[in-house]
């Protein structure tokens, strides 16, 4: 009777452990995909920002349909190329393209988010690079 009490009580350790070994990975795991969703509307608003000036005229203070002008601009980072939420910079560009990335401040296991997206006039494509 008492080998099987100890036995049960030692069982009922080791599920605790593999528990709370799970939750935590499992917290992990959301907090990194929450970073890479915020990531992602961060530099979709960019995109919006850049696609603005893209199709705007220069006399009008646009970029006249070149993102290489939109690029010089620097009219993304207005304070700074950071925020709470990870780093933020223009990784190329092009007449037709930019290419934008994102790093996300939450670090996980010496790792960090990173997500790219290339930007052309018509549509955005997102990236994820870890």
């Amino acid at each position: 009777m008492g080998q099987q009490q100890l036995l049960m009580v030692v069982l009922s350790m080791v599920l605790i452990g593999v528990a709370i070994v799970v939750g935590m990975t499992m917290m992990q795991v959301n907090a990194m995909e929450n970073m890479r969703a915020v990531l992602i509307h961060d530099l979709l608003t960019y995109a919006g920002k850049a696609r603005g000036y893209y199709w705007r005229p220069p006399y009008l203070g646009g970029a006249g349909r070149d993102f290489g002008v939109v690029a010089t601009m620097n009219i993304f980072f207005t304070s700074g190329n950071a925020n709470e939420n990870g780093r933020y910079y223009i990784e190329s560009f092009s007449k037709d393209e930019m290419v934008m990335g994102g790093v996300g401040a939450l670090v996980v296991g010496g790792d960090s988010v990173r997500v790219r997206l290339r930007i052309n006039e018509r549509s955005s494509q997102i990236e994820y690079l870890n």
